[in-house]
């Protein structure tokens, strides 16, 4: 059995052990230590054993976990299965690919969501300082300031010494004075917000739907969510360009507004570090659709492919986003990693599809699963999709 990539990891309101997102000052620090840093769902196998290549894992009726994400192992003998795995199938009988030989596995058998496997390099009172373990990666800093209920402000850094100590921010206080908005909730108070955050070793999304509580039906048309992103990944340069660590987030404490917001066309306020020469302050980009009409919201495009399903086949299609080598420079500098638009009009009115649904990859995307994310700004606007099985690099 072919052991399966375990870079790309997700983490949604609705997983066992996730943490609440809402409208409390340091939320948003909680989710993302929990995310990038130490696992959730902790819990102890009943038993387990390897046959023919598959590990299958028995948990207590509660105990259950994703189809398809990716878990890490403790306590087990054999010790190769100590590591992480993507599953094959989820609930209380977890399967999964692995090189152990035949037979039972012994052991107090721990079982939990894998993080994404990043560092928090520096702490303070309701602020963090994150930043990725990945030497492919040029590991610029993110830091956080989660000190107001309904929304953290959030601004990268070149180099940093302390959680309020650092050089060379990007945006700088002349771009967006005080860094950037990244929401938790509409309202402070602790009612539960949904939120998915998806990634790997050097780049990771943020999307919260901080208007609608959890119990809010997903398919519910008014649905979306605000994706922002912090990171570096899919560089184009032959040469190398350690300059495009980017991040993206609101310019305002306003939730409706899209600027920044994935999936929405030309709305600016994505800044990666410098320019590719390395040369002056950070530059602001866009991000493009590679199919289509770049500068249309995905999934509303009326000048793509026509109206989803096509007329045709039924098929449904999807394209590269590229980040462009500056905001009125559409040259492509980068690939947004793991994330897909679709050059079709009409995917909101679809009445069968739902936030989180998958569907399979195919072409040189066979073998994954794409979960689709409404996004908009003051109502839903058009969707996106994300790979969830990886790798992205």
């Amino acid at each position: 059995m072919p052991i399966l990539d375990t870079s790309v990891k997700y983490i949604h309101e609705g997983m066992r052990g996730a943490p609440v997102l809402n409208g409390t000052v340091g939320a948003i620090i909680a989710l993302l230590d929990t995310f990038l840093i130490n696992g959730w769902g902790l819990a102890t196998a009943t038993s387990a054993s390897v046959l023919d290549g598959v590990c299958t894992v028995n948990m207590s009726a509660l105990d259950v976990f994703e189809d398809g994400c990716v878990i890490v192992m403790a306590g087990a003998t054999p010790g190769a299965l100590n590591a992480e795995h993507r599953l094959t199938q989820g609930g209380n009988v977890l399967k999964f690919n692995t090189t152990a030989p035949n037979g039972p596995v012994t052991g107090t058998i721990t079982v939990k969501y894998a993080p994404l496997g990043w560092e928090k390099a520096f702490s303070g009172p309701n602020g963090a300082v994150y930043r990725s373990l990945d030497i492919t990666t040029p590991q610029r800093y993110l830091r956080v300031d989660d000190s107001v209920p309904t929304f953290a402000r959030v601004r990268g850094y070149n180099a940093m010494t302390g959680v309020d100590a650092g050089t060379g921010p990007f945006p700088t206080d002349a771009q967006v004075d005080g860094g950037l908005y990244w929401f938790k909730s509409t309202s402070a108070n602790t009612t539960p917000r949904r939120y998915t955050l998806r990634g790997d070793t050097g780049v990771f999304y943020y999307g919260v739907t901080a208007n609608f509580d959890v119990n809010f039906p997903p398919e519910d048309s008014s649905a979306y969510e605000l994706i922002h992103e912090f990171g570096y990944a899919g560089a184009l340069s032959p040469t190398g360009d350690v300059w495009a660590t980017r991040i993206s987030g609101a310019a305002n404490n306003s939730w409706s507004q899209t600027a920044g917001a994935l999936g929405l066309g030309n709305v600016g306020h994505v800044y990666s570090e410098r320019a590719i020469s390395g040369v002056g302050d950070p530059i602001t980009s866009h991000r493009r659709k590679s199919s289509g009409n770049p500068a249309a919201a995905s999934g509303a495009d009326t000048n793509g492919f026509g109206p989803y399903p096509g007329a045709v086949d039924a098929r449904l299609r999807i394209c590269s986003y590229f980040l462009t080598q500056e905001e009125l420079i559409f040259t492509p500098r980068a690939v947004v990693a793991g994330v897909y638009g679709v050059p079709h009009d009409n995917l909101t009115g679809h009445p069968t599809l739902k936030a989180r649904d998958t569907i399979p990859g195919s072409g040189v995307l066979s073998g994954r699963k794409l979960a689709l994310a409404w996004v908009g700004g003051g109502g839903r606007q058009g969707g996106i999709f994300f790979d969830v099985t990886g790798p992205w690099r």
